[in-house]
């Protein structure tokens, strides 16, 4: 299902202002803690060149990155991500995967994508070989997250 991102800058102030207006119409996410946040921690996958992040940034409409994906450090299943862009709308594409495979991922072994019955782990499996696809960059932050109740 493709849905449609759009991500903003906000001051503090406006954060505050943002948070009192969800929590006014909106539950907060079940899978935080008692203020609603949780922990994300991605790692990302790109060419020896860095092309996707190239394309990113020279604007490119199609593109995509590849990831993992933990919201909680004690998990055994991490997300193997695909997030593919068509101009303003993304598809995101996702496998779990054990927590042993990702670190054999992560040390350029890419061989275990091949035990899964999945289109994700078998795409990222493509593109990790025939691209030389390594580890880059790991993003960390808290999310605050609220859930609408009509159409999630």
């Amino acid at each position: 299902m493709y849905r449609h991102e759009i991500k903003y800058f906000i001051s503090k102030r406006q954060a505050a202002e943002l948070r009192l207006f969800l929590k006014s119409s909106m539950h907060r996410d079940s899978n935080g803690n008692s203020t609603g946040s949780y922990w994300v921690r991605s790692q990302y996958f790109d060419t020896m060149g860095n092309r996707d992040y190239y394309e990113k940034i020279t604007g490119h409409s199609i593109r995509k990155k590849i990831r993992l994906r933990i919201y909680n450090i004690s998990t055994d299943t991490v997300k193997l991500e695909i997030k593919n862009k068509f101009g303003s709308m993304t598809l995101k594409e996702s496998a779990g995967i054990t927590k042993e495979d990702a670190k054999k991922l992560i040390c350029g072994d890419y061989s275990p994508l091949r035990n899964y019955n999945e289109p994700a782990a078998n795409k990222a499996y493509a593109f990790f070989n025939s691209s030389h696809y390594r580890p880059t960059i790991i993003i960390d932050y808290e999310r605050e997250a609220y859930l609408y109740p009509f159409h999630n």
